[in-house]
């Protein structure tokens, strides 16, 4: 498992790739997965600072 700061830099980093790849094709399919994998992140991101 990642430590807090850890997944606090990929957070960032899929959040980029994110952004990126909406910025070049909206309609990119990958949108899809990505967001989902930051979704996750940020999902446990919320439970290990919050309890939640």
């Amino acid at each position: 498992m990642l430590a807090p700061a850890e997944l606090e830099v990929e957070i960032e980093k899929l959040r980029q790739k994110m952004y990126g790849l909406y910025k070049n094709n909206p309609s990119d399919p990958q949108l899809v997965s990505v967001s989902q994998a930051l979704d996750e992140l940020l999902n446990r991101w919320q439970y290990m600072n919050h309890g939640i």
